[in-house]
């Protein structure tokens, strides 16, 4: 399985190269170097863009400058501000918004297009966050409000540093696993934190081939039209 992170570089008008990617030693002769299809992504409002990764489906995330009235604590007006975009071939550039906030990236994208950053509150406040785009509607939701603190198996809970809230989310598999950051009570470090997502008890898992990556209602089915839900709580382990 072929992932795609972190391959495209940022430009006024971002673009992206498609190329299957082999491992182990490669013989020129055997495998000559692709050519690339270029694909232009655009951007939003005209502004800078920057690409961070690409999924199986060709689901490109990232974050482009965009025209926002921001209300400071001081002089208001109006600013050009980053903001998380999901892009597919099908819907075009789609800004995935902000949690309250002015501003917003995003750094990751599963196969289940599940997306994962960082956006800012309505009280100023950096934030992970998880989002989803699903037929034409987008979902963001601060992960720190889904997660169910639990201890890793076998290890005491007490062992478990003081944090502060998760404030950057930088990578998603698609078992639903998130790597986030959080800065550390004692000594002001930053921390690296996996959250590991986990089923109700009353739930099976999807019996479709996916891992799942979260709790979808009792009365649905998991699918690839419906998309995964993210209102579940999240168990948390440490990286």
């Amino acid at each position: 399985m072929s992932r795609f992170t972190r391959t495209v570089c940022g430009c006024g008008l971002a673009c992206v190269a498609v190329a299957a990617l082999t491992t182990g030693a490669v013989a020129q002769e055997d495998h000559p170097l692709p050519n690339y299809m270029v694909t232009n992504l655009g951007s939003l409002d005209g502004g800078h863009l920057v690409a961070t990764a690409m999924n199986e489906r060709r689901v490109v995330v990232g974050w482009s400058r965009k025209l926002v009235f921001k209300h400071p604590k001081g002089e208001a007006g109006w600013i050009r501000a980053p903001h998380a975009f999901f892009w597919s071939q099908s819907d075009g550039m789609v800004d995935l918004g902000t949690l309250g906030g002015t501003t917003s990236e995003a750094r990751d994208v599963n196969n289940d297009g599940l997306v994962v950053g960082f956006a800012e509150t309505a009280e100023g406040e950096q934030r992970a966050f998880i989002a989803s785009y699903v037929k034409g509607v987008v979902t963001m939701r601060d992960l720190n409000e889904l997660v169910a603190i639990s201890a890793p198996p076998k290890a005491d809970p007490a062992d478990r540093p003081a944090h502060g809230p998760f404030f950057e989310a930088n990578a998603i598999n698609d078992d639903g696993r998130i790597v986030v950051c959080a800065k550390l009570q004692d000594s002001g470090q930053i921390a690296g934190f996996i959250l590991t997502p986990r089923y109700a008890a009353s739930l099976a898992p999807p019996d479709d081939g996916r891992k799942g990556a979260f709790i979808l209602p009792p009365s649905t089915t998991p699918s690839d039209e419906q998309g995964p839900s993210i209102s579940a709580p999240l168990e948390l382990y440490d990286a």
